[in-house]
């Protein structure tokens, strides 16, 4: 039912590879997204799915389809995947660039959201969207890397910054925040991170962002704040993260004239003042997750770069109510992560 706990089911059957290019894995650690209250809250569909929550899987191979195998996958492997599934092959975006085939609509479905997720002992993934997972990186680091980390990474790659330029991150100590930081810092390219919340600053400045603003004094201050610091009109583009309603206009306000705000939060309406995008010839993007590709070279990078991925690691399938109190709270630093094997 919507807008209750997950229930746990102590026998649920082991799925079966039903497409050539699906992956059965025995779940090693999944982690929770803010999408996951969304489904909870009926968000998503009309009606409850009777799915497992968690579209941020990692594992071990248990079985395979032909064309997974096909792609060099084999059982036993270590694997991280995002959560599309089934592409349909024929529509507009399967046909179009690599990088935009996950937009396809008509699609089998999303692990976790409309299809069975990975707080589970075993779930389905796409081969076409998983990555074997180096041996120096744990499932518990990896998890979070699978939505949070590849939307952020995206998201950043789209502000086109070079080094030495200014991006803005509004909501940026959160799960997605504390990544898109250090990803943008670690390629050379300042961050200005706003957030609301004591845990969420705290966490922008030991990630490194080199200004740290309070949303809470108002966007007059805050531009004020900006332009002692490092002068007008700096920031290229802003990332917005928090669903607050006043979020997008805060990334209006701070981002420089022509510039660009990307949309990756998913609030029921998005609400900026009109003065936005007709005096200051803003640009606006959605930004939704990544592709195959990009997920393997993000893993890469946080390889290389040492980024941290913070986490708060709850043991067991009976932990994942704790878990979702702990994500309403507010007060969670970093991700989620459910250890299951």
């Amino acid at each position: 039912q919507f807008h209750k706990p997950y229930q746990i089911q102590d026998a649920y059957p082991r799925p079966e590879v039903v497409d050539g290019h699906d992956i059965v894995i025995r779940v090693a650690a999944a982690s929770f997204c803010h999408t996951d209250i969304m489904v909870l809250e009926g968000q998503f569909s009309s009606l409850p799915k009777q799915h497992a929550g968690s579209h941020e899987p990692t594992g071990t191979i248990v079985s395979l389809g032909a064309d997974a195998a096909a792609l060099g996958f084999k059982l036993g492997d270590r694997i991280a995947a995002l959560g599309w599934r089934g592409l349909c092959g024929e529509c507009v975006d399967c046909k179009g660039p690599v990088d935009k085939r996950y937009y396809c609509r008509f699609m089998k479905g999303y692990v976790g959201t409309t299809l069975p997720g990975a707080f589970s002992d075993f779930t389905v993934v796409d081969a076409r969207y998983a990555v074997v997972l180096p041996d120096t990186m744990s499932f518990v680091t990896a998890a979070p890397l699978t939505c949070a980390g590849a939307t952020v990474w995206r998201a950043v790659q789209s502000t086109k910054a070079q080094p030495g330029e200014w991006i803005g991150i509004v909501g940026s100590g959160g799960g997605l925040g504390h990544l898109a930081i250090q990803f943008a810092v670690k390629a050379g390219v300042n961050v200005v991170a706003v957030d609301a919340r004591e845990e969420g600053l705290e966490l922008s400045r030991e990630c490194g962002a080199q200004l740290v603003l309070d949303a809470r004094k108002g966007d007059e201050q805050l531009t004020v704040a900006i332009t002692e610091a490092i002068g007008d009109d700096k920031i290229k583009a802003t990332i917005v993260l928090s669903d607050h309603e006043t979020a997008c206009d805060t990334a209006c306000t701070i981002t420089r004239p022509h510039g660009t705000v990307i949309q990756v939060a998913q609030p029921q309406r998005v609400s900026f003042h009109f003065r936005a995008i007709i005096f200051k010839d803003l640009r606006f993007e959605g930004s939704l997750v990544s592709g195959q590709k990009e997920l393997e070279d993000m893993i890469h990078f946080v390889l290389e770069h040492k980024i941290r991925v913070k986490t708060n690691i709850y043991e067991n399938l009976d932990a994942v109510n704790l878990v979702v109190d702990a994500a309403r709270s507010g007060k969670v630093s970093g991700k989620l992560v459910v250890v299951l094997d």
